[in-house]
């Protein structure tokens, strides 16, 4: 399983820690978008070489080779070195080669296509929800975000190898941290304090659906972390208040 590497400069080296969910597509049919409703939190305790974000992540080719991994990601972030602030930035992310040499946060680097001047990738996020759905456009093959209905921008399908639809989803928080410091908080910074809801995968007659087969993820475990899969009704809750270090 391919997850977000860290796109943090520190000398030192470090950490990733994820807590989450993945819907894999398998040898069935495939995907071709995904939406949730994500809480939002001014997560406090998250250091100047640290990360903590929630994201929808999108992807195909995850067993490699590398140079075929495409991503598409959208969600909410605390990270000083990247935002220079400690305040959540709604943030997108996107790479056509496993995180090699293509791919950037945000408007870092040609690749997303801004179109909403409401929402701007890396702007402070106020809110205490984020509406995001993802989702590959019939007619132009672009992945589309949108943010409660309204449209933020798109991938263009130029920018990709290996994204002509999607096997594996994964809804996450994922944190950051160097070796020599306990790694933050993750979602609310409390135990299963925070969550995706109405959580949907899309298909590929663009038809919304609730995904019943999934796998959790929680590399450190519930000393740290948790997360917490309803699948009646899509919420993952998922969090907590970090601490761990090596």
């Amino acid at each position: 399983m391919q997850l977000l590497q860290a796109q943090i400069t520190d000398t030192s080296g470090g950490d990733n820690h994820y807590a989450g969910v993945e819907f894999a597509a398998g040898n069935g049919p495939k995907f071709y978008g995904a939406s949730a409703k994500l809480d939002v939190f001014q997560v406090s305790g998250v250091s100047n070489n640290q990360q903590s974000e929630s994201q929808i992540f999108i992807s195909k080719g995850t067993e490699g080779p590398k140079n075929y991994i495409n991503t598409v990601q959208a969600g909410w972030v605390v990270n000083p070195q990247l935002e220079g602030d400690n305040r959540a930035h709604f943030f997108t992310y996107w790479t056509s080669d496993g995180y090699q040499k293509t791919g950037c946060y945000n408007l870092v680097c040609p690749g997303f296509v801004q179109t909403s001047t409401r929402l701007t990738p890396g702007k402070i996020y106020t809110l205490s929800t984020l509406s995001l759905d993802i989702y590959k456009d019939r007619f132009t093959s672009n992945w589309m975000l949108y943010n409660d209905r309204e449209p933020v921008g798109y991938w263009p399908k130029e920018i990709f190898n290996n994204m002509a639809d999607s096997s594996v989803v994964q809804m996450h928080g994922n944190v950051y941290s160097p070796f020599d410091e306990p790694s933050p908080p993750m979602g609310s910074g409390v135990l299963n304090g925070a969550k995706f809801t109405n959580i949907l995968l899309t298909d590929g007659q663009s038809n919304s659906k609730l995904p019943v087969n999934f796998r959790k993820y929680n590399d450190l475990g519930e000393a740290y972390y948790g997360v917490d899969y309803r699948v009646q009704n899509g919420v993952m809750y998922y969090g907590g208040p970090g601490g761990w270090k090596k």
